[in-house]
């Protein structure tokens, strides 16, 4: 899915990741419009780069699930790091806790890593100006270029400049309070993480499936019309992945089942969207017929 920024708001932020390795210095992004144009020329004076970038001070073995860091200023709970040992064996991990420079891991190590490994984030993001967003625009492009190991590498993010972004109504609080036992379910490399990813794996996939109706997620002004059908969507993606949320049924029958509730609650959603901003202009007078029924909210 495309990021989504707002129109003429400064200081958002578009976010990148280098699988190869910590750039060896600071990164350039440049902000392009859908025809190539230029926005703003490549360059890093409004990149920030991830600070993390340490050692590890106490040699752990394969099977850890802790590292002792020379230096934990910086890390961040949920965030992903590299470790590469002194043999030059790499893994990503994920920070589950830290404290006193002891950072607790989601999975259990899969090389030893001796006194000396790195640890580093590989993490960056670019600060948008006014003059990125000073106007209503699809697939702008933000690229950015790094070195990591004296090679160059490029990536591109593109976006779009929105009067509104749809927010994820897929929370915790949310999956418990419309279902209970989904909110329950959990396996045990989940435990304790709300389903951070399958929440956000779910509503992409209803945003993609807006975009292949001919709807741009930007333009459905009330989130409530689509909270049904990502709960559906969500429950069908558990279902996949293991977790019996219907245990009255066989597996295969359940995900055949859910499978169909999640295009009910889709062609549902799409038929009776409470207001479509098509004109992008925030005026429900020149967008057409909407259900009357429905416009109980001001936004």
């Amino acid at each position: 899915m495309r990021a989504e920024v707002i129109k003429a708001e400064a200081s958002q932020r578009l976010y990148f990741h280098a699988v190869e390795g910590r750039p060896t210095s600071k990164p350039t992004v440049g902000i392009k419009n859908e025809s190539g144009g230029v926005v703003s020329a490549a360059a890093a004076t409004n990149v920030t780069q991830d600070s993390v970038n340490t050692t590890v001070a106490t040699s752990a073995a394969v099977g850890d699930r802790t590292l002792t860091l020379t230096s934990g200023t910086g890390v961040v709970v949920g965030a992903s790091y590299l470790v590469v040992s002194t043999k030059g064996e790499r893994e990503w991990v994920i920070a589950r806790s830290y404290l006193s420079n002891v950072v607790t891991l989601d999975e259990p190590l899969e090389y030893a890593h001796l006194s000396g490994s790195t640890f580093a984030s590989c993490d960056w993001y670019y600060t948008l100006q006014t003059a990125d967003v000073a106007s209503l625009a699809e697939r702008m492009q933000a690229t950015t270029s790094y070195v990591v190991g004296g090679l160059t590498y490029t990536q591109r993010v593109l976006f779009d400049v929105v009067l509104h972004t749809l927010p994820n109504p897929l929370t915790a609080a949310a999956i418990k309070a419309a279902s209970p036992d989904l909110g329950l379910a959990e396996w045990a490399e989940q435990l304790g993480s709300d389903y951070d990813r399958q929440r956000t794996a779910a509503w992409d996939a209803v945003c993609l499936a807006l975009r292949q109706n001919g709807r741009r997620p930007a333009l459905v002004v009330d989130v409530e019309d689509l909270k049904v059908w990502a709960l559906a969507e969500l429950a069908l993606q558990l279902q996949r992945a293991g977790v019996r949320v219907r245990r009255d049924l066989d597996p295969a029958d359940a995900i055949e089942d859910l499978k169909e509730n999640r295009t009910r609650e889709r062609d549902a959603a799409l038929g009776a969207l409470s207001w479509y901003d098509e004109t992008e202009d925030e005026s429900a007078a020149s967008d057409g017929e909407i259900n009357p029924m429905r416009m109980d909210f001001v936004r």
